[in-house]
């Protein structure tokens, strides 16, 4: 499997967690959804690609082959920490904004004693 197939299956695989956690925990399936659903396979999407980055310091391109990131490893590494880091925050908060159930007006989360 080629890095980009891997990359759109991952994306897929996110999306669909956060699509079955909507539907499974909310008990719905609505149009306002659509941008969460999306932004979580974009951020699927991202993780093959962030670790391949930060682990570029470790395994950079050969001395023989000239490239313009030459003695730029530890940005390009740092770099796809970043993305990493922002890409597993976007997952993490779309997932929990899927589990939480809207609460009833009027009704209170707080048992009276």
């Amino acid at each position: 499997m080629d890095f980009n197939r891997f990359g759109t299956v991952i994306g897929f695989l996110v999306c669909g967690a956060v699509v079955l956690v909507t539907i499974v925990r909310q008990r719905r399936f609505e149009l306002a959804d659509i941008g969460s659903f999306a932004a979580s396979f974009l951020a699927g999407t991202n993780l093959p690609a962030a670790l391949f980055l930060c682990a570029y310091a470790i395994s950079p391109d050969p001395p023989d082959v000239t490239t313009k990131l030459h003695g730029m490893e530890r940005f390009v590494s740092f770099a796809g920490l970043s993305l990493l880091l922002v890409s597993l925050i976007a997952i993490w908060a779309l997932c929990r904004n899927a589990y939480q159930v809207a609460s009833t007006p009027g009704v209170s989360d707080q048992s009276s004693g």
